[in-house]
């Protein structure tokens, strides 16, 4: 069965920050792609097979199961490989929140290959049932999903707890601190023993963000579950995780997430009214 799911349009999400443009499956699949690609990024899920890859100066050879990307106006070449074919997962968008993702590093210039026994296919399978529905709220879920595999892949390639050295650990300790006002930057260089700015060079290597960038994310993660799992009101949540003002809080949340913090929690009071969407067969994506 072919379960190709190809979209002559592009469905824009109702908050704008992330447009859907295509995706779909082909378990068999042998494209020959030679290319630019104009104004939009491509993550690309193979999963069986093998395939060639050339772009940004490299060639690569892919047989284990593995991500890569594509982004606007580079050059890329793809094509079988020894095999003739390989199982392939897609999915096309653009917009501010990508830019977003690819400034801070979430989208990568290399293929990833996935550990052994790691397997992202059915999260992908329900991005790619839910990208393009025609509702408001199945897109936004489709959109979390993406989000959820492209920090879990960058989480893969840093170093593990085990492997981080001691300064490493102890920073992120402090940047996930959520409570109270914001780090002290300056401070915690200090207690690492570096100079500011080695230590923003050097937490950037380590973590693909910047420090500021990686306490948002746990403020804004943080205040994500507070949302979902509670019925606190907006200027609670903003209180607990140390904001004086919650219309600031609400401003940094929307520019974290694309969404404020009341549609934010609208989204899972559609999924508690709809439950089972998310198991639809992505085959029905385009439907």
């Amino acid at each position: 069965m072919d379960f190709s799911i190809l979209l002559l349009y592009y469905v824009l999400m109702f908050d704008k920050g992330l447009t859907f443009l295509h995706g779909g499956r082909r378990p068999n699949c042998a494209w020959y792609i030679d290319k630019r690609l104009q104004g939009y990024w491509v993550m690309q899920y193979t999963t069986a097979g093998d395939v060639k890859l050339a772009y940004d100066g490299r060639r690569h050879v892919l047989s284990d199961p593995a991500f890569w990307f594509f982004w606007p106006h580079l050059p890329i070449r793809v094509e079988p490989g020894a095999s003739g074919k390989w199982n392939h997962r897609y999915i096309a968008f653009n917009g501010k929140l990508a830019s977003r993702w690819d400034a801070d590093g979430l989208i990568v210039r290399q293929p990833q290959v996935l550990p052994d026994g790691k397997n992202l296919t059915d999260r992908f399978d329900r991005m790619l049932a839910m990208a393009f529905r025609p509702d408001k709220w199945r897109p936004l879920r489709a959109r979390n999903l993406l989000e959820s595999i492209l920090l879990e892949l960058a989480e893969m390639r840093c170093p593990t707890l085990q492997n981080r050295p001691d300064w490493l650990v102890k920073t992120c300790t402090a940047l996930e601190r959520t409570h109270g006002g914001g780090p002290d930057y300056a401070s915690i260089a200090e207690a690492c023993g570096m100079a500011a700015s080695t230590f923003r060079r050097k937490f950037r290597q380590a973590t693909g963000l910047s420090p500021h960038r990686y306490h948002l994310r746990a403020r804004t993660g943080a205040a994500s579950d507070l949302l979902l799992d509670t019925d606190l009101p907006i200027k609670e949540i903003a209180r607990r995780l140390g904001y004086r003002d919650v219309y600031f809080f609400s401003r940094q949340f929307k520019a974290q997430t694309g969404l404020s913090p009341s549609s934010f929690r609208q989204s899972r009071q559609s999924r508690e009214v709809n439950p089972s969407d998310g198991g639809n067969n992505a085959a029905r994506a385009g439907t």
